[in-house]
């Protein structure tokens, strides 16, 4: 179950809908952070500049009957004042103070501390001071100051409150953003495209599409798919057709063809030249048994029944069990002809030799055979081989015939 379930994640995770809406993700939370941190320090400034304005209203409101008490000296005056501008949370520190130097009434409290006073101090500072000359407007006679003092913990509480709900809603937006993101790619990709891969799985000849794509890259898609399929028939149905052909031929030539696998010839000379060998004849003439092993290389596939008539087999198996049998000395010097022909790249070999039937009749025969330029072309050669034993029984009874009658000229 375990097992499933992890194919299963892993199936998701590696969908294209999942990573394109990972990536849109990413790229959104990034931004997004990167918006909000301006968004923030616009804020942040914002509230400085309020702060003050704030607080220097909150003088200005205060001013005249702060200028009273100093002015006329009333201590109980001086004393209303400040407890009305601690009805603010934010200011710990008031005074008022007559032209004298002399301080009317002052109060103070404890600033609040709690787990994000380090942060506030950093950003606003610990305490912001304000102060205003008392000054009589029409006859401009100062008579003392009003001063206050503000805790920027409790100014900062309510913006990291409010820059905490921008930064939340961000992250909620982004990951809203993501399962959207994650459900469009998947109709509008992943699904269609896994309809496709089923479709090519179940082995339709023609893929469908649905409207909504017909015009996109996926009808792009499924129209070369099956202008490629409909090629591939065709070129399937020609291939059927020449192989059919080639069959008929194969079997019915009066000539003996072979289809042989030579790959491991090849493999084993490959070999030689990564030793360093440059000279195959030279090779060969000194490792004579080698020729013998790489012939037990070639691998007959197939022949046709002129060769099995030709030597004497039943059957395809009883030749290949017996192959090594058919063979003479003219034979092996025959296959080191042809190694040296592959090892010097040429195009085609074609040779006299000597060979038997499987009952040990000596045959004449002409073998000839293409020399592939790859690789792969070793893994399945044609080859003919042409009984000329009659030709030459005929050709040398003639040359004696010939010997006789210029004897009798001469006697």
């Amino acid at each position: 179950m375990n097992k499933n379930n992890n194919l299963q994640e892993n199936r998701v995770t590696k969908s294209l809908s999942y990573r394109q809406a990972r990536v849109a993700v990413f790229i959104g939370f990034t931004l997004g952070i990167i918006f909000s941190a301006i968004q923030i320090a616009a804020d942040m400034r914002r509230e400085i500049d309020q702060t003050d304005q704030k607080f220097e209203q909150s003088l200005l409101a205060f001013e005249e009957p702060a200028f009273q008490a100093a002015f006329e000296l009333d201590r109980t005056l001086a004393e209303t004042v400040v407890n009305g501008l601690f009805q603010q949370d934010a200011i710990v520190e008031a005074s008022v103070i007559d032209n004298y130097g002399d301080t009317m009434f002052h109060r103070k409290r404890d600033r609040t501390h709690d787990s994000i006073s380090w942060l506030s101090k950093r950003v606003f500072g610990e305490t912001q001071s304000y102060s205003t000359r008392l000054i009589s407007p029409d006859t401009l006679f100062y008579a003392g100051d009003l001063s206050i003092k503000v805790d920027t913990n409790v100014i900062a509480k309510t913006f990291f409150q409010r820059s905490g709900l921008v930064l939340l809603f961000g992250i909620l937006r982004n990951v809203f953003l993501a399962i959207i993101l994650g459900l469009v790619f998947h109709r509008m990709l992943s699904r269609p495209l896994k309809e496709l891969a089923q479709e090519i799985r179940s082995g339709s000849k023609e893929l469908s599409v649905s409207a909504d794509h017909k015009n996109d890259e996926l009808g792009a898609i499924v129209d070369e798919y099956n202008k490629l399929f409909r090629g591939r028939d065709d070129a399937v149905g020609r291939l059927e057709r020449e192989e059919k052909r080639f069959q008929h031929l194969f079997e019915n030539s009066e000539f003996s063809l072979w289809n042989n696998d030579y790959s491991k010839v090849i493999e084993a000379l490959n070999v030689l030249r990564r030793k360093g060998v440059s000279d195959l004849d030279g090779y060969l003439g000194d490792n004579p048994k080698t020729i013998v092993d790489w012939i037990g290389k070639v691998r007959i596939l197939s022949v046709n029944a002129a060769t099995l008539k030709l030597f004497g087999a039943t059957s395809e198996t009883h030749l290949r069990e017996n192959a090594l049998n058919i063979f003479s000395d003219h034979t092996i010097l025959m296959f080191k002809k042809f190694l040296i022909a592959i090892w010097e790249k040429h195009h085609n070999f074609r040779v006299e030799t000597k060979m038997y039937t499987l009952d040990g009749k000596e045959l004449s025969c002409v073998i000839s055979l293409p020399i592939p330029d790859t690789f792969d072309g070793f893994r399945s050669i044609p080859v003919s081989i042409l009984d000329i034993t009659d030709f030459k029984m005929a050709e040398a009874e003639r040359t004696f015939q010939i010997e006789i009658i210029e004897g009798i000229g001469e006697g």
